[in-house]
Formats: structure tokens, sequence, C-alpha cells
């Protein structure tokens, strides 16, 4: 399974940070995020980045096409993340 990334890294790919390069090149080896990872990403883009809804659905759906593997948390995953 490719590497899983928290929102925090999809976030830095949208910013003008110095470790936007290094989250660029995560999402280019086709990581698999999780929806919490969007929704967290959506309230700081949103709320912190400035972006408007059209931006964020324009940035969700770029995340969608690099990270095709996005899964739902629940109990059972935290149960296996945690064996």
């Amino acid at each position: 399974m490719p590497a899983f990334l928290d929102s925090n890294v999809l976030i830095y790919a949208f910013t003008t940070d110095a470790r936007a390069t290094r989250a660029l090149e995560l999402l280019h080896a086709r990581p698999t995020i999780s929806v919490q990872g969007l929704n967290e990403f959506t309230n700081v883009a949103r709320r912190k980045l400035g972006m408007n809804w059209q931006e964020v659905r324009d940035a969700t759906s770029a995340l969608r096409v690099f990270c095709p593997t996005i899964l739902r948390l629940d109990l059972a995953t935290h149960d296996e993340a945690l064996r």
C-alpha cells in the first residue's frame, strides 16, 4: 500500500511554504488519504488559506486525482491501523 498522507501534507501542497515541494513530491507517488483528511483540508483552505468555494472544489478534485485511494475512517480502520 502506498504511503498514507495526513491533511497537513495536503495543505502544504497548496501553499508557498518551504514544505510545499516535498508535499507535491509525495502527492505524485499516488498516496492514500482519508475523507477526514479532505474535510480537514477544506476547513483550513477556507479559514486559513482564504480559498473560495470554487478554489476548494478545484483543489479537492486535484487531490482526488493524485490520491485515488481515499479511505473512510471508522472503528474497524482504526483497529487495523493499531494492529
